[in-house]
């Protein structure tokens, strides 16, 4: 039986230089309120995504910046579903160089 792999990529939330269509990349800018609240959304639908997928581990940030996700995804569970962290990263980079950004 074959298995589909799924991957979620997420992006951070809105930014006031979003906003202003400001050139964004170059200096670490927090989120804005409306951005804090995309975040928190997000936040909660990937919590109930996790929930209901097996063998997916979750990582706790404790201290760092509030608007700060870092995935550790774990090699051995990716190759169970034939997928490899060249293969992750590439398909997380393709999906930033696709996605809308500013306005």
């Amino acid at each position: 039986m074959s298995t589909a792999t799924r991957i979620i990529a997420i992006r951070h939330g809105e930014t006031a230089w979003n906003v202003d269509t400001r050139i964004q990349g170059q200096i670490d800018i927090g989120l804005n309120e409306r951005g804090l609240w995309q975040a928190t959304q997000v936040a909660r639908a990937l919590q109930a995504e996790v929930a209901k997928t097996d063998d997916v581990g979750l990582t706790y940030l404790v201290g760092a910046a509030n608007e700060v996700i870092r995935i550790a995804p774990d090699p051995d569970r990716l190759a169970l579903y034939g997928v490899t962290l060249q293969q992750l990263a590439g398909k997380v980079a393709q999906a930033n160089r696709t996605l809308n950004t500013g306005k």
